[in-house]
């Protein structure tokens, strides 16, 4: 092979000497073949990925895996398309889907079964809404129902913690997920498997996500939630509270409602108005109190507003006002049309503003009775239906007209109206503008139907008159007229 001899370039070489001696090296590289094997370079880079070769020979099978049979009678290896190797499963669905497998000296019971008919049955044609019968339920008994248990849980259970207090159905979560323990949901919801339905599905759910607070919570997120008992419906708190809240919160009852509380019983409507509507409202056990003004309006239909009564072996009935004295103040104070007919003041006075000075009118047919000629009409409680101030219209007799003072009971006499210790003052004046018609006579009378006591006097056309009771059966009459004043003590 010919050495391979190569011209230097040097950098003063003219363009006719760089042309020669480049067709020299270049004839001598192509007569020696080529120059000696250079040092290997650095690895390029990797050249884009060449187009998919032709599809090669398909492999060899492998080995099938385990293969479960379902069947009524025993799977045979001999059975078309049928082979059976070792790890098998085979579920005999005549007798209640025992399970065997498949190992040396043919198919071996392992103890298992998938449905245990002494604890889940299927049972058809079950009698559901609108008498359907075309649906089956699934259903767990057993002769010993104590050894059985239905759990779901999230985690995994052993025997000691699936279900510690033998409950028929335990559901058992991780409460940190924040996710519902139980959820209810409408299979024909038009909105099935949307936010607008699941948003809504009333769920039970753990009310606090640590692992040491069995607190438990029941949302119906946006509809109604009725809780009908056709017994005695009881809701109670043994160590805490019980709190009803919502925009209005109706208790109602068909019998009666009893609320009951050993410690305060508080009801507080805030800066609204308390509403209490009942025929009838009662407060015990021993008074009912109140520390603020009370005030009751309405038309009724009974002859009072307010009616006080002492059913005690005591009697009598006992009203404490209690006020600060001020002329400005009422203890009790009685309007009729804004007007003030009686009232009491803190101060001790006491004013009947109209009834004082209001009068009735009486005139008699007849006398109650005559004496020497003069006809005496008696001047009770009947008569003095408006007031203390009567103005009578009487005719007299051959010997004038007296007034009689009745210390009988019944409704014409003043035995039952007054009190022993009580008096009334009375005015009674003569319509008649003639002495003729004027009273010249007073009388009182203790069975109302005869006089037992007389007084005579000019007559007048006013005659005062005050009743003292000063025992059972004794009386003071004080009488004073223009001309003469007297006393009777009976």
């Amino acid at each position: 092979m010919p050495n391979l001899t190569i011209i230097n370039l040097n950098p003063g070489d003219t363009q006719e000497v760089l042309v020669n001696k480049i067709n020299q090296n270049f004839g001598s590289i192509v007569a020696s073949g080529g120059g000696p094997q250079g040092q290997e370079g650095s690895q390029g880079d990797q050249g884009p990925i060449g187009p998919i070769g032709p599809k090669g020979d398909q492999g060899v099978p492998g080995t099938r895996g385990t293969r479960w049979f379902i069947s009524l009678t025993e799977p045979l290896g001999g059975t078309a398309g049928v082979g059976i190797v070792y790890g098998d499963y085979w579920v005999d669905t005549s007798a209640d889907n025992e399970v065997y497998t498949y190992a040396t000296g043919g198919w071996t019971a392992t103890g298992d079964s998938l449905q245990a008919s002494d604890v889940f049955t299927t049972l058809t044609g079950i009698i559901g809404p609108g008498s359907v019968t075309t649906k089956n339920a699934i259903v767990q008994s057993s002769a010993t129902p104590g050894s059985n248990t239905f759990v779901f849980s999230d985690d995994t259970s052993s025997p000691t913690s699936a279900n510690p207090t033998y409950s028929k159905f335990l559901i058992s979560t991780n409460a940190s997920n924040g996710f519902p323990i139980l959820e209810f949901g409408k299979s024909n919801s038009p909105n099935i498997g949307t936010p607008a339905d699941y948003n809504r599905h009333p769920f039970f759910q753990w009310k606090n996500p640590s692992g040491n607070d069995y607190g438990l919570r029941f949302v119906v997120p946006g509809d109604l939630l009725d809780i009908v008992s056709g017994g005695n419906l009881n809701i109670q708190s043994t160590t805490g509270n019980v709190n009803f809240s919502g925009v209005t919160t109706t208790l109602s009852a068909t019998t009666s409602i009893s609320l009951t509380s050993v410690g305060t019983f508080n009801i507080n409507s805030g800066s609204s108005n308390l509403l209490i509507s009942s025929n009838q409202f009662s407060l015990s056990a021993n008074s009912a109190f109140f520390n603020v003004p009370v005030t009751v309006s309405g038309a009724f239909g009974g002859s009072y507003m307010y009616s006080f009564s002492n059913t005690s072996t005591g009697g009598g009935l006992y009203v404490n006002l209690v006020g600060s004295a001020s002329s400005s103040r009422f203890l009790a104070n009685f309007l009729v049309s804004g007007t003030s007919k009686f009232y009491v003041r803190s101060d001790g006075k006491v004013k009947f503003d109209k009834t004082n000075f209001a009068y009735s009118t009486y005139t008699a047919s007849s006398p109650t009775y005559t004496i020497s000629g003069k006809n005496y009409y008696i001047i009770g409680s009947n008569v003095l239906t408006n007031g203390n101030r009567v103005v009578v219209n009487l005719t007299g007799g051959t010997g004038g007209i007296g007034v009689g003072i009745p210390l009988n009971s019944g409704s014409t006499g003043l035995s039952d109206y007054l009190s022993v210790g009580e008096s009334i003052s009375m005015s009674i004046f003569s319509s008649a503008s003639s002495s003729s018609g004027w009273i010249s006579g007073i009388s009182y009378s203790i069975g109302g139907t005869a006089s037992s006591g007389n007084a005579n006097f000019t007559a007048t056309p006013v005659v005062n008159a005050t009743v003292l009771k000063t025992g059972a059966s004794n009386w003071l009459i004080y009488y004073d007229t223009a001309s003469v004043s007297g006393i009777f003590t009976v």
